[in-house]
């Protein structure tokens, strides 16, 4: 081999391996990004539906209508926050891999990296199948979570803001007092 191929060679591996390094830059970034939004949906979540459900009970009292309501929503809710932890897991897990995937690659084939790795990832397209569906479970159960909440708050706004009698406004205040006294 003569030294221009060789200085060739030499210029290829160097050009992979900067894109190897963007590669494993780009997957660190996302597994970090992944981690930061968690933190904010999850707490976020969790203390809106804690802090809303504790409202409606604070408000209707000791004995609300349909309370299986509320604990269906805790429940759906709670749902949504394992799916959404499941999830940031299998992102984390799916992006250490991609990083370890490029490694073996680059060891590999130092010299075509970009190439061999694109031929790699055309064989298998998706990082993990179940983290898109563990969005869409943690979605829906977040829905139904809050409708869950909504339609407990409406039965119990609807119970305690109907009149005892029909008479008149001062009726409907002097009883909405009685009740809450």
């Amino acid at each position: 081999m003569d030294a221009q191929q060789e200085e060739k060679i030499k210029k290829t591996i160097e050009a992979n391996h900067q894109d190897y390094s963007k590669l494993c830059d780009q997957w660190e970034h996302a597994r970090q990004k992944a981690a930061e939004l968690f933190d904010k949906y999850a707490l976020a979540g969790a203390g809106g539906g804690l802090v809303l459900s504790l409202t409606l009970l604070s408000v209707f009292g000791k004995r609300p209508v349909w309370p299986w309501l509320l604990l269906l929503s805790w429940l759906l809710l709670a749902l949504a926050a394992g799916c959404v932890l499941l999830n940031l897991l299998m992102t984390y897990q799916a992006n250490k891999a991609e990083i370890c995937r490029a490694k073996n690659i680059m060891k590999e084939y130092s010299v075509n990296f970009t190439t061999e790795y694109d031929k790699d990832r055309a064989n298998d397209p998706k990082l993990n199948p179940w983290i898109e569906r563990l969005n869409v479970l943690a979605l829906m159960t977040i829905i139904l979570g809050v409708i869950c909440l909504l339609v407990f708050g409406g039965l119990n706004l609807y119970r305690y803001n109907t009149p005892t009698s029909s008479s008149s406004s001062f009726s409907w205040s002097m009883s909405y007092d009685q009740a809450h006294n």
